[in-house]
């Protein structure tokens, strides 16, 4: 085949970043991965603690955390950046284009060093960044968004972008929540999406799961659908859950079918992790059943 383009076009033109896993996380190299969830709940926190030996840079643009939470990230191997360096790092005094500059900044003066370096940069938020922007309005924010994923794709980097969430009551009862503003744009613009639920809403510390809702195709098999188990919950924890509130279990045993049924709900899915570390498994006609070791 005739290459028609190679005269008019810049050399690299046909080439594009791979779309890794970064490390076993539901995260991809390569461009902008979003994460969202309820207020409140760790998922700032969780994120930044999701990593083993990657390079982590954490942008605080909401100027909302506390000493806890800096001593979160060191603990972690995260580097954080307060909100008044983002802020007045340039003239320009522009959230967005000074975050730009010192990741520009970083990537240029390690890559000096090694072609190898390939770090994961936290931007936590949506809101701050996007400075008055309509970020609900799909016309409006994807421009933004996909600015977003164009540079961590030129720069070949992981961009997680922290983002809220809506909720939803029927009669004064919480019901579940989604990704905030227009998701199908956000999707659109993004490599995964991933929504982060606590293993207990009351104690974020707990950590929890970060569920999958969008992989754009990529090399590590990453796919819509699966879980990253972010966590301090534990064998133990896990069985006070079954005490409370399925106590029948630790007498009667159950099925495979009726633990999937009972724990169906996205904050009790963590208790499945733990069942084979207290019950022993059989297989009668087909059916698997758990006892009590």
């Amino acid at each position: 085949m005739n290459d028609i383009l190679s005269d008019v076009l810049p050399e690299g033109y046909n080439k594009a970043v791979d779309l890794d896993r970064v490390g076993e996380t539901n995260f991809l190299y390569g461009g902008l991965n979003i994460v969202y969830g309820i207020d409140g709940t760790g998922k700032s926190y969780q994120t930044s603690a999701s990593f083993v030996d990657e390079d982590v840079v954490y942008f605080d643009t909401d100027g909302s955390n506390g000493r806890l939470f800096v001593e979160h990230c060191n603990k972690n191997g995260v580097h954080y950046i307060n909100y008044e360096t983002v802020a007045t790092f340039t003239p320009k005094n522009k959230l967005l284009d000074n975050t730009f500059k010192i990741i520009g900044k970083i990537v240029a003066h390690n890559r000096a060093k090694s072609n190898d370096f390939r770090p994961v940069f936290i931007v936590d938020s949506l809101t701050s960044i996007a400075e008055g922007q309509e970020i609900n309005n799909a016309e409006k924010i994807s421009p933004l968004l996909y600015l977003l994923n164009n540079h961590a794709s030129i720069h070949n980097y992981c961009l997680i972008l922290i983002d809220h969430a809506t909720e939803h009551f029927e009669k004064g009862k919480h019901i579940g929540f989604k990704l905030e503003g227009n998701a199908g744009a956000k999707k659109r613009t993004s490599v995964t999406v991933n929504r982060y639920v606590p293993a207990d809403v009351h104690n974020p510390e707990f950590g929890g799961t970060f569920y999958c809702e969008r992989a754009r195709g990529n090399n590590s098999g990453l796919r819509k659908g699966d879980e990253y188990l972010v966590t301090k919950v534990n064998k133990a924890m896990a069985l006070e859950w079954i005490k409370r509130r399925n106590p029948n279990w630790l007498v009667d045993g159950m099925t495979k079918s009726e633990m999937t049924i009972k724990t169906k709900n996205l904050k009790d899915k963590w208790v499945r992790a733990f069942i084979d570390d207290i019950f022993g498994k059989s297989v009668v006609d087909k059916i698997t059943n758990f006892k009590i070791r």
